[in-house]
């Protein structure tokens, strides 16, 4: 997601966490779904060809204006139409696209002319995007809400998930070609730390204290950080304060949510999503005005202008040592049902005796001298460790190599490419002269830069910190393009 988004820790607003309904709606069905044709005391799931054996029961205050007339039986419909069918209330979050308030941010600053802060915003919407296109595979037994916006700060949760299972928070972190590595309470993005976990517990919590008294039962939620388009390498199965958020890849996602067993009746769940789907349930501040065809249409245009830049493959690396169980073999009814985030306990901190700071404080000072000993040096240890074979660094080579050589056409107006490009010191990021950035690169990586005089043509060839492997975009004449 774009730097800052999701990075700081958001204040908890008691106030806003103790939102007294002052008119609570009757519960709505999920789009889809209207009064069975059998049984009027029943709502039924029209899947947009034909009627499913998914009934939920039907609040009687709920009326025929909310769900008109269903399709005839067996005819033909496009499932699109049949959602736009229902109109929903103003305050009803079911109405918000992925990326809602992303778009928003970015249509923002165009308007503005912050053109170069565009593309981390432009990243995170792909992210949030893609996310909702796996969520849209889950069945209707699940409502799925986008960009909920959440206390009084502009916060939003990327996406909140409701079905028998439970309620899941979801955070979406799109990091193209980037390493991440996660263990215990451990979150780096190319080897520099991230609050992702701390963040996502946060997260999950607020949102278990807002929906359970919303909601008018014990609700239990659980913080998913979600990967995408990043080379994910889990370590130790992440945790925080005795809070449990899980790390997976946005190809992982559906398969996961799919092994957790069903904890709440199909009443409980239709209770939760009916408080979760109102928009003061999560916070008092009016909503947008925007409707989400118009923030479509936008986010097509400023798509259009920044240019699409290929994703390399992801894939996802546990250590055999420490790697937790895979998520497909995890059998369902192994899993044990997990305490509520207000039940998990922090570890409690030993009380230090005299003689064990007295024994600490020798052992700090030999450390202290060990370390002075090396200090020139450090710096150069660090770098050694960020590959362990000169194939992992050619393979980092190549896929920095690729984003850089897509954001150059996507920043060469007429095809006339920067004079210069520049490494950042200390950060290894890849800026036009012009301050835009182009990628991240591994640490202590070098960049040679060559342009023709027309600016048609160019070469830049990134050369690795440890072993010095190097690649060149283009390839030259022989050699395969990356």
């Amino acid at each position: 997601m774009p730097p800052g988004r999701h990075s700081a820790p958001v204040e908890d607003d008691v106030a806003d966490e103790a939102l007294a309904l002052e008119s609570p709606l009757p519960p709505r069905p999920p789009q889809g779904w209207y009064t069975d044709q059998t049984d009027a005391s029943q709502w039924r799931w029209w899947t947009g060809a034909a009627w499913a054996d998914y009934r939920s029961p039907r609040d009687p205050d709920v009326g025929a204006d909310y769900a008109p007339a269903a399709p005839a039986k067996n005819e033909p419909t496009e499932p699109r139409v049949v959602a736009q069918s229902v109109s929903l209330a103003p305050n009803d979050l079911r109405a918000r696209i992925p990326a809602h308030a992303v778009i928003e941010k970015l249509i923002e600053l165009r308007d503005a002319g912050q053109y170069a802060e565009m593309r981390s915003w432009h990243t995170g919407a792909i992210g949030e995007r893609r996310v909702a296109g796996v969520l849209s595979q889950l069945g209707p037994e699940w409502t799925v809400l986008h960009s909920v916006p959440v206390g009084s700060d502009g916060s939003d949760i990327d996406h909140v998930l409701i079905g028998p299972p439970g309620v899941f928070t979801l955070n979406t972190k799109h990091h193209p070609g980037k390493a991440v590595w996660v263990a215990g309470r451990a979150f780096r993005v190319s080897n520099r730390p991230q609050h992702y976990l701390t963040n996502a517990a946060h997260e999950a919590g607020r949102a278990e204290r807002l929906l359970s008294h919303a909601g008018g039962l014990s609700v239990d939620v659980f913080g998913i950080i979600v990967v995408v388009g990043a080379n994910l390498t889990i370590r130790a199965e992440p945790e925080v304060d005795g809070a449990l958020v899980d790390v997976v890849s946005d190809d992982e996602l559906l398969s996961f949510l799919r092994t957790h067993r069903r904890n709440y009746s199909d009443e409980q769940v239709a209770q939760i999503a009916a408080a979760a789907a109102r928009a003061e349930t999560w916070s008092r501040d009016p909503l947008s005005t925007a409707t989400g065809a118009e923030l479509n249409a936008e986010f097509e245009r400023i798509h259009a202008y920044i240019g699409t830049v290929p994703m390399p493959a992801p894939r996802t690396v546990r250590s055999p040592s420490q790697a937790r169980p895979s998520r497909q073999a995890r059998p369902t009814t192994q899993r044990p049902p997990r305490p509520t985030n207000r039940q998990r306990k922090k570890s409690k901190k030993k009380e230090s005796s005299p003689s064990s700071m007295i024994g600490g404080f020798v052992v700090l000072l030999i450390v202290w001298g060990v370390v002075s000993s090396v200090s020139n040096n450090a710096q150069k240890d660090v770098t050694a460790q960020q590959f362990a074979s000169q194939s992992a660094e050619q393979l980092a080579l190549e896929t920095a190599a690729s984003s850089a050589a897509a954001a150059l056409d996507a920043n060469s107006p007429d095809g006339i490419r920067p004079t210069a490009l520049i490494v950042t010191p200390g950060a290894s990021v890849l800026q036009t002269d012009a301050g835009v950035t182009l990628v991240d690169l591994p640490d202590g990586t070098t960049a040679a830069y060559a342009v023709s005089a027309d600016g048609a043509s160019y070469s830049l060839t990134l050369t690795g910190p440890e072993y010095a492997s190097t690649v060149t975009v283009p390839a030259p004449s022989g050699e395969a393009a990356l």
